[in-house]
This record gives C-alpha cells, sequence and structure tokens, in this order.
C-alpha cells in the first residue's frame, strides 16, 4: 500500500459540452469541474519519472466500484470507456467484490482522480458521463499518468500563461516530472486545451515551430498513438499460466447418479494475470481430458495474479445412465488469454462407476481366467505392447483368478 496520493482533474471548456445540454456559465463549470491538486505532506512527485507514478496496478488489473447514485446508463458509459483502454492494452477493468485496493466511481462534483494505485479505497468522480474520452482521462490518471503539459520539458514547447489560469486549478500545470522515453504529445488525451481552467484568456500558447497545435491540444475524441504507447510502457503485459498443481474426489467408487465432490489447487505460475479461469470438470472414458468430453460443471475465476493461487471444491453429478466401469474425471482450465501454456492446465482422477471386475495379472482379455486365449493374445501381439515379461505373467498366473 502507498501513501502517495494526488487529486488530478481535466476541465472542459463550453464547447466540449452537448448542444442538446444547458451549459452553465464558466465559473459555475469550474466549481462543477473541480480542477485541483493534493500532495500529501513530503510526497511531491518525482522529478526522475516520465509523466507517470511507479505506483501501478498489479498485473494490470484495476478493481472498481460504482457509488449507488450512478445510474445505469452511466454505468455502461464507464464500461465502454474501460474497453476503449482495454482494446489497446493489457489492463483489465474488474467490478470490485472484496478486493482491498479500487476505486471508487462517485459524482462529486467534477472530472478527477487520484494518480496511480493508492492502496485502499479511492475516489474517481465523473460529471461528463457522456464524453467517453473525458472518461478514459481519468481511467489514464488513475492506472498513473500526470497530465501532459506537467512534464518537465513542456516549456520547450509551450508557454504557460500563468496569470489567464485560475487560482484553485494551477496545481494542474505545475512539473510533475521528466519524460525521457517519449516524445512532447500536443495530441495526448492527457493534455489540457488552450481554454481549461482559463480566467478568459489563453493559458497556454504553443512555441514557434508549433503553432499547428493550438487549437488541437486539449480534444476529447480519442487517444493518441503516443498515450497507447505509454500505456503499454506502464503495463506491458507478460505470460499467464493458469496451471493446476493437484485434484481430488472425495471418493473414487461410484454408482450412476451419484454426487461427488472434486477438489484441487490452481496456481498461476506465469508472470502476468490470467483471466476468465474456467476449471471445467469434465467425464471422460479415457485419460485425455478434452472440452468434447461429457461436461459435469465448472468455476469460473475472473483473474488470478501471477503467483497467485485458487482452489476448487466443487460437486459434480455422474450422469444417471453411465455404463459400470472405468472412467476419469478431469479438471481442465481454459482461459480467455491468448498464448498460454495448455501442457499443464490439467489434472486426471480414475474412478469406478458400478460393479467391475478387475482382471487379475496376466488375465488379458478380462474373462476372469488365464489361459490359452491370454497366451495367444500375448503371442499375436508380441512386442506391442507385449513382451517376455507378460509371458512369464501368464505362465505363472495360468488359471482361473483368484
Amino acid at each position: 500500500m502507498h501513501s502517495n496520493y494526488l487529486i488530478a482533474g481535466v476541465l472542459l471548456s463550453t464547447t466540449s459540452l452537448c448542444a442538446a445540454e444547458v451549459i452553465p456559465p464558466i465559473s459555475e463549470q469550474r466549481e462543477q469541474l473541480t480542477c485541483e491538486i493534493l500532495y500529501a505532506p513530503g510526497q511531491e512527485p518525482s522529478q526522475d519519472r516520465g509523466g507517470y507514478v511507479p505506483w501501478a496496478w498489479t498485473d494490470g488489473i484495476m478493481f472498481y466500484e460504482f457509488a449507488s447514485n450512478i445510474s445505469s446508463t452511466n454505468r455502461t458509459r464507464v464500461r465502454s470507456s474501460m474497453n476503449l483502454i482495454e482494446n489497446v492494452s493489457p489492463v483489465r477493468f474488474v467490478e470490485r467484490e472484496d478486493e482491498i485496493n479500487y476505486i471508487n466511481i462517485q459524482m462529486l462534483g467534477g472530472n478527477f482522480s487520484y494518480v496511480g494505485m493508492l492502496g485502499g479505497s479511492q475516489d474517481l468522480s465523473l460529471y461528463n458521463f457522456n464524453l467517453p474520452y473525458v472518461i478514459v482521462h481519468e481511467l489514464t490518471h488513475a492506472l498513473g499518468r500526470y497530465h501532459t503539459q506537467q512534464r518537465n520539458d513542456r516549456d520547450n514547447y509551450i508557454q504557460v500563461n500563468s496569470g489567464c489560469i485560475a487560482s484553485d486549478c494551477m496545481g494542474n500545470y505545475n512539473i510533475a516530472g521528466s519524460y525521457s522515453y517519449q516524445a512532447y504529445d500536443f495530441l495526448s488525451v492527457m493534455h489540457y486545451g488552450q481554454y481549461d481552467c482559463s480566467t478568459g484568456c489563453v493559458t497556454m500558447t504553443c512555441l514557434p515551430g508549433y503553432e499547428q497545435y493550438q487549437n488541437q491540444m486539449g480534444h476529447t475524441s480519442y487517444m493518441s498513438t503516443k498515450d497507447v504507447e505509454t500505456l503499454n510502457f506502464l503495463y506491458p503485459g507478460g505470460s499467464p499460466d493458469p496451471t493446476v498443481l493437484f485434484c481430488n474426489a472425495d471418493t473414487t467408487e461410484v454408482q450412476a447418479g451419484d454426487t461427488i465432490t472434486v477438489t484441487g489447487v490452481i496456481k498461476n505460475q506465469g508472470d502476468w494475470a490470467a483471466t476468465d479461469i474456467y476449471s471445467r470438470i469434465q467425464l471422460s472414458e479415457d485419460d485425455e481430458i478434452t472440452t468434447s468430453d461429457q461436461f459435469l460443471g465448472f468455476d469460473l475465476y475472473d483473474y488470478l495474479f501471477s503467483d497467485d493461487f485458487a482452489y476448487i471444491n466443487k460437486q459434480v453429478v455422474i450422469p444417471s445412465g453411465t455404463p459400470d466401469g472405468i472412467y476419469y474425471v478431469g479438471v481442465l482450465l481454459t482461459t480467455s488469454d491468448e498464448d498460454v501454456d495448455e501442457s499443464n492446465n490439467v489434472c486426471v482422477i480414475q474412478i469406478q462407476v458400478g460393479d467391475v471386475t478387475q482382471p487379475c495379472d496376466g488375465d488379458i482379455n478380462g474373462d476372469n481366467t488365464v489361459n490359452v486365449t491370454d497366451l495367444l493374445d500375448v503371442i499375436a501381439n508380441w512386442g506391442d505392447p507385449y513382451d517376455v515379461s507378460d509371458l512369464l505373467t501368464v505362465i505363472g498366473a495360468w488359471g482361473a483368478c483368484p
């Protein structure tokens, strides 16, 4: 858990709002779209990072929950904006159940967010639910990025006109870090526009050579190429590898229609989270378990962090009408992630359904007697699979099985 915290907001000009909506005066908008940066004592942002913070979300999974007063329509809008980020990066957004670290999406009178994962619950406030890339902007703050105009090299590209910036918004123009691995991006979704936080005049002027961006910076229409590259720099992804370490059944001698309990242990042995993991329980006539075998049940895990464990404890029913015989119950893992190592995603348990006469040693054909028929079977299949040890077994066990 990190004690560092910072709230970063985005302020929109009146032209960003839908024409069909009632647009309040600019002074009232600034009250609604609160624009401030708060630092904990001694926790000002470092000058040796690239416009981002080091406390990223573990394995790129951000957990979230909605305040109760957010409508289903606005929840859908937020989820759609999350999809925009998921579509271009390994980041995943998972609705919270009981996870400790998560964002609490609320309506607190403006658009603002803490930067990075702080630990525990952290507020993310939205006002313009109708603007998907404003939501992307705030989610990107929560993922760990400051505003572009806070880079320490920004004076090479823009002139910040402090006298035109509202006093309660100056924090969003303070230098927040270096940016050594990516060129300055006027078209970033994290860049303010020339009238955001304005007292009535232009807050930023593009320097000579960059004048073409004067009216382009501060858009709310897309993530730039550099936005996507930066996101993938912060969250590079990896290779999930969900593995069944162990499985067992509470009984291995059953009748058709019986219920058995299957238990097991799963571990993600990869270096990145696995998502949407199904532990499928299948019934097979052989020990090669596939999804085409008889399906008995499943458990679903929304995610599994790298090196974390999950546990199977599932009751399943052996289908009525299953003929007596030896069968195999398999725990088979499937996941939505691509390029997953599937060599260790299955575990097999042998069970007996009904009454099965177990052949004795040397009873090749299973007729409960070792005789010339078994001897001829060995000779007929000499070398594949039988050899001299099988021949000696048949001779040594000659007669009726005990």
